[in-house]
């Protein structure tokens, strides 16, 4: 385990699909001008020491919304590790469990499209995100 992750104990609280929509009359199997957008974001309750990562991608053809399917995964940290993360005054929950909870959802992000798509006259494969590229930091928050 890596550094900034020993004695990060965790739990998953909740979780689920909780938005899901698909535009069948702006969909068109023959476009070619297709756009797809994925995106990871997090929130923190810090009363209730909970870090909930987001998931969401949306395709557009010709500008018109095809679908749009957003994922949300709960944690809840546990009291010591939580406490674990004050530095000089700031809470640092550290980048490596950001990649580790933004992994998690990104993969119940795939997971929902593959079910909700199913039977969809379409099929949408996520491309490979390395989130190890994309947080550089670790988030920071008043302590």
């Amino acid at each position: 385990m890596d550094k900034d992750m020993q004695g990060a104990f965790f739990k998953i609280i909740g979780g689920g699909i909780t938005q899901f929509a698909f535009f069948e009359e702006n969909f068109n199997p023959a476009s070619e001008d297709t756009q797809l957008d994925s995106s990871v974001s997090f929130t923190v309750e810090v009363e209730k020491r909970i870090v909930k990562a987001t998931a969401a991608a949306n395709l557009y053809q010709s500008k018109m919304p095809v679908f749009k399917c957003v994922v949300d995964l709960s944690f809840q940290i546990k009291n010591e590790s939580w406490e674990s993360f004050v530095d000089k005054g700031k809470r640092m929950i550290p980048r490596k469990l950001l990649v580790y909870f933004g992994s998690k959802v990104i993969g119940a992000l795939r997971g929902a499209l593959f079910a909700k798509l199913e039977h969809m006259p379409m099929h949408i494969v996520l491309p490979l995100v390395n989130l190890e590229d994309i947080i550089n930091e670790p988030m920071v928050l008043e302590a």
